[in-house]
């Protein structure tokens, strides 16, 4: 996809200026597993509920750029503006902070 190519008949262009290329950095990232849940945290309601710092709560607690009412929801661009502030803060931190969120 970073290149684009030939797929059977058709000629793919390349896809998002390199996004998809080998990055042997972000390759080697390793996020420790309680960014996406705790253990047995999916077991119940209660245990989903007491852990509001991982993944798996956002995920089953927002409805993600569907409206609907009586449900939370987050829109696209919402979420999309979220990740980028991510980023940014993420590029912000030192080594050595990196190291302390990550576990390391």
């Amino acid at each position: 996809m970073n290149s684009g190519g030939i797929f059977a008949d058709e000629t793919l262009n390349k896809f998002n200026g390199g996004l998809f290329r080998p990055d042997p950095e972000l390759d080697s990232l390793s996020l420790p597993n309680k960014v996406f849940c705790e253990k047995m945290q999916a077991e119940n309601q209660e245990k989903l509920n007491s852990h509001k710092n991982t993944l798996l709560y956002l995920t089953a607690t927002y409805n993600f750029g569907i409206k609907a009412s009586g449900q939370k929801s987050i829109t696209l661009y919402t979420l999309g503006r979220i990740f980028e502030q991510s980023i940014i803060e993420l590029e912000k931190l030192t080594p050595e902070e990196q190291a302390m969120i990550l576990g390391g």
